[in-house]
């Protein structure tokens, strides 16, 4: 009888990497995903569009290939939820984002997805600030102004030719609609603030351009201002944030990103425990009750539906 050599059995072993403290998960992901100088957010119909043009600009003897629209960069990302989780964070917050030159795809902070989940600095200008809202990662924010901004102040004042102060900045972040310009909790959690002067073209001289500068600075220090104020007003909310995280944690109620179809949980529950803890009153006993009683209605709710 012939004997045949049995392999011995390999029992797989569990991945230990996602078992590293986060501290150190947080700087292998920076290293993997670092900033690529020189990219471009373009979405397929942007690529059409250029793509069209090289074509027609095409003078060589050899005809011009079309270029097929290159693979999302999130694809090298999809390992598992934990992995793309962390891949899409680092890669996100290594890059700063200009609003103001993305061709008309402000659609990425307009809706909900990972680069509204994690951009960590931005450029934008002062009317799209209203859109920023539920960006938690943002810390740097860099808002471009222009004379038109000031519209609201005319004709009593004009930004090239008058001062302006506290009060007319109030009056420009509130908008007519929506009411504040800029949410309360998005400007807590700003560490730096920044108004930046386009060409102020209704300036004569050296003297109104002058003007325009010291206003565009002076509103600076208005956001900033408001900015630490604002900080100062979420902390003495900190035992509602607290207590809305550890239900969080021990309900299970995690989204994979704002805005992400997938989770652990009721999404529903997720956005009424923000909004309450993030724009209510002061905290107390009764708020916090409330916050609980709700997630149960809710989860009780949800889970009575069909799959």
């Amino acid at each position: 009888m012939a004997y045949t050599a049995h392999q011995p059995l390999q029992v797989k072993q569990p991945c230990r990497f996602f078992a590293l403290p986060q501290e150190l998960l947080d700087m292998i992901f920076d290293f993997a995903y670092p900033h690529e100088p020189g990219v471009r957010l373009l979405d397929r119909k942007q690529w059409q569009e250029k793509q069209k043009a090289c074509r027609r600009l095409h003078r060589m003897a050899s005809p011009y290939m079309v270029q097929p629209f290159p693979p999302p960069k999130v694809n090298s990302f999809l390992i598992s939820k934990r992995y793309f989780q962390s891949a899409a964070k680092a890669w996100v917050q290594n890059h700063p984002f200009d609003d103001t030159k993305l061709d008309g795809t402000t659609q990425l902070f307009d809706t909900k997805g990972i680069i509204r989940a994690y951009t960590k600095k931005l450029t934008s200008h002062l009317f799209q600030v209203k859109y920023l809202d539920g960006m938690p990662a943002l810390r740097v924010l860099r808002i471009q102004v222009n004379p038109h901004d000031f519209e609201r102040l005319e004709p009593q004042k004009l930004a090239w030719q008058d001062e302006l102060g506290p009060e007319e900045f109030r009056r420009l972040m509130i908008d007519e609609r929506r009411g504040p310009l800029v949410a309360p909790w998005l400007l807590a959690q700003l560490q730096d603030v920044e108004a930046v002067a386009e060409d102020c073209r209704w300036a004569k001289d050296a003297e109104e351009k002058a003007m325009w500068a010291r206003n565009v600075r002076a509103f600076t220090e208005f956001l900033r201002a408001r900015a630490s104020e604002e900080a100062q007003v979420i902390a003495r909310r900190g035992p509602v944030e607290k207590a809305v995280r550890a239900y969080f944690k021990k309900a299970g109620l995690y989204l994979l990103y704002p805005g992400s179809e997938v989770s652990h949980g009721n999404a529903r529950a997720v956005d009424l425990l923000r909004y309450l803890a993030r724009g209510g009153p002061e905290p107390n006993v009764m708020l916090i009750a409330f916050l609980a009683i709700s997630i149960v209605m809710i989860n009780a709710l949800a889970q009575g539906k069909p799959g």
